[in-house]
Order: C-alpha cells, then structure tokens, then sequence
C-alpha cells in the first residue's frame, strides 16, 4: 500500500541478510519508494553518492561498518533507525537513532521508518 510519507523517496537499505533486505525492499517499494541494497561493505559509498531520503541500517555490536555510515547520515541529516538482532550496548553507539528488534514485520519496520521521516529525527545527544 502506498505512503504519502514514502512515494517518490530514495531509501537506502543496509542489510548483510538477503532475505531481510529483500523483504524490506518489497515494502518499501510497494509503499512507493526507490529502494537501494547495500551490504555493510558498500553502505558508506551509497550515503555519499545518492541523494537519499531515508535508511535502515542493520546494527551489528563489534562492527565499526554501522557507526561509519549512521556519521554519513547524519552529516546529511537523512533519518534512519537500526534494524538488529541485538539490543544497542549503548545510547551513543546507535547515534540517537531508533532501534527496531528483529524478528519484525517488515511492515512494521516500513511504517516505523515513515512515521520517523514525518516526526524528524531527534539529534542525537
């Protein structure tokens, strides 16, 4: 179903798990964004060289790859939530972004990502 919030932007999709990202992308793209995939590797390089609206990001502790891209995004200031099996250790590591426990719907996460571009995303502290 399209979203007002969602037609017509570019989403980036940060996500090592095909399916997860491919269920992710089939939502958002049938909530009427452009969606674009990229893996912990690449993430960083799409910040920079598309426009993009919005993001998920995969958050994975012990891995630096998440925090390089969520300091792109948010000298972009494009919002973003983290989308993760683990709980964040810590406010400072997600960079005040919000976080969305898997397993989810990804329904659930398209809307809260939505909901997220509506409000403005807080700065983090």
């Amino acid at each position: 179903m399209k979203s007002p919030d969602l037609v017509g932007r570019t989403i980036l999709v940060v996500e090592d798990e095909a399916l997860i990202a491919l269920e992710l992308q089939d939502e958002l793209s049938a909530a009427g964004a452009t969606v674009l995939l990229a893996t912990m590797r690449t993430g960083a390089r799409m910040v920079k060289q598309h426009g993009l609206s919005a993001a998920i990001l995969d958050l994975r502790p012990g891995c630096n790859d998440h925090r390089l891209i969520a300091r792109a995004l948010k000298k972009r200031g494009v919002p973003f939530l983290f989308h993760s099996t683990h709980p964040p250790e810590d406010v400072t590591t997600v960079r005040g972004a919000p976080v969305m426990l898997k397993p989810k719907n990804p329904g659930d996460t398209v809307k809260a990502l939505a909901l997220l571009m509506r409000q403005g995303q807080p700065e983090a502290r």
